[in-house]
């Protein structure tokens, strides 16, 4: 059936053939190459919130460290705690902010209500310091010491290990969208050149040979040798300059008869 078909028509098939091709391998490669954009720069929100997060458990420690201080009686300690409390906030703001997944703004929520907890608990230690109530002190103090610190310390470590994983898969993710894309970018040049190949081959068989066959039949017409066999089985363009080729020679055998 494609053997029937004008040269014309089997050369537009081909270029559409092509170009569909083309445009498929394309375009899923344009897919790929956006996937791997979005992983990245959800790589890079990652870091910068694991790097929040790392800040945050280390000012969560000094914090901590601060209050042991100020209630070993060190009078600057408390401002030192307040400073921290003050950058800690901030940095749960900025997590709050910048967080996309669900899951990890959850965390980041719960470990907000633990800090502002501890707040309220080392707001209730100096109110009872500063009024000399020990024993009440004592028990805010075991309080901090068995309920908010711990806490505080495995929701952060919750925190950070969450991030870390989520930076994991999306790194992952971007380097299966760069392997997909480079792997689609390969098979678009590859398709090119074979169909450029084939092009000048099938050109080659189609026109080329066919032309060359018809100028040795006419120039054995030419000399006279009207008997000469031109091939004209095909049913396309040359196939038509054969069948008239030979009826020209036919007209002018008979005409010099």
């Amino acid at each position: 059936m494609f053997l029937r078909l004008t040269i014309g028509s089997r050369l537009k098939l081909l270029f559409l053939s092509t170009t569909l091709l083309t445009i498929a391998s394309g375009f899923a490669a344009i897919v790929a190459l956006r996937a791997m954009s979005d992983a990245l720069a959800a790589t890079k929100v990652g870091h910068r919130n694991q790097l929040l997060a790392h800040l945050l458990e280390a000012e969560i420690v000094a914090a901590i460290h601060t209050l042991d201080e100020y209630l070993a009686g060190e009078a600057d300690a408390l401002t030192e705690h307040a400073a921290f409390e003050q950058r800690i906030n901030g940095r749960l703001g900025e997590l709050k902010s910048a967080t996309r997944d669900a899951d990890e703004r959850e965390s980041v929520l719960a470990l907000e209500s633990v800090v502002s907890g501890y707040g309220l608990a080392v707001e209730r230690i100096q109110y009872l310091r500063a009024r000399k109530q020990e024993a009440r002190l004592k028990k805010a103090v075991a309080s901090i010491d068995e309920t908010f610190v711990p806490e505080l310390k495995t929701k952060v470590a919750r925190l950070v290990a969450f991030q870390a994983s989520q930076v994991e898969l999306h790194e992952l993710a971007a380097e299966r969208g760069r392997r997909v894309a480079t792997t689609l970018i390969y098979i678009t040049l590859t398709v090119l050149a074979v169909m450029v190949v084939a092009l000048f081959l099938l050109l080659r068989r189609w026109i080329v040979q066919p032309l060359e066959q018809l100028v040795d039949s006419a120039r054995r017409i030419s000399q006279g040798d009207y008997l000469t066999r031109i091939p004209k089985q095909r049913l396309d363009e040359i196939g038509v300059l054969a069948r008239e080729m030979e009826r020209m020679a036919a007209s002018v055998e008979q005409y010099q008869r």
